[in-house]
């Protein structure tokens, strides 16, 4: 099953995915979404320090689609 994700994560997959296949010419590589996680960096406005927040890779990919250069 093929999922739609937002250009910045797929890029990343791409890479990783193109990097294990020049490794590992045999084998594939599969994702499994929700065993994984994510640690997402944000700046709330009007304050200049950037926070950090761990999440499940859903819960990422779900905070993307809020991010203000997507809209």
């Amino acid at each position: 099953m093929e999922v739609n994700l937002p250009a910045q994560i797929s890029d990343q997959l791409r890479h990783f995915r193109d990097f294990y296949q020049s490794k590992h010419k045999k084998r594939e590589i599969s994702v499994c979404y929700s065993l994984g996680d994510a640690l997402v960096i944000y700046t709330l406005p009007g304050r200049p320090r950037p926070h950090e927040l761990k999440v499940a890779t859903l819960g990422m990919l779900i905070l993307i689609q809020f991010n203000e250069e997507n809209v």
